[in-house]
């Protein structure tokens, strides 16, 4: 059975912990990695293989859509899960980050394409 490698990226440490149990709990091939901002996620899916990268949008230095930006500039190919707590308009997301963004839930994450 093939491993999945998910990189948590979110500045709260209780949300990522929280995140990695959640997950941990429920799927058994899975491998997750927590990290706290979004230029640690970077750096990490630059130097190792990466499937999925759940990232909060709301961060300070790099924020999701900029991390989700610079994966795809970089031609990373993995699912970008953006979600956050706060009240982030998607649409405005989509149209000035350039992302190909999907609203998958009531306002609080968007998966991009």
């Amino acid at each position: 059975m093939t491993t999945i490698h998910m990189v948590i990226a979110d500045d709260e440490p209780r949300i990522g912990e929280l995140l990695r149990r959640t997950f941990t709990a429920y799927l058994t091939s899975i491998r997750i990695t927590v990290v706290a901002d979004g230029e640690a996620a970077l750096d990490l899916c630059s130097s190792q293989h990466v499937d999925l990268l759940l990232t909060d949008y709301l961060m300070p230095t790099m924020n999701g859509s900029d991390l989700a930006r610079a994966q795809r500039a970089r031609g990373a190919q993995l699912l970008i899960v953006l979600m956050s707590g706060g009240n982030v308009d998607w649409a405005a997301v989509n149209m000035f980050g350039g992302l190909a963004a999907r609203q998958t839930t009531r306002r609080n994450a968007a998966c991009v394409r």
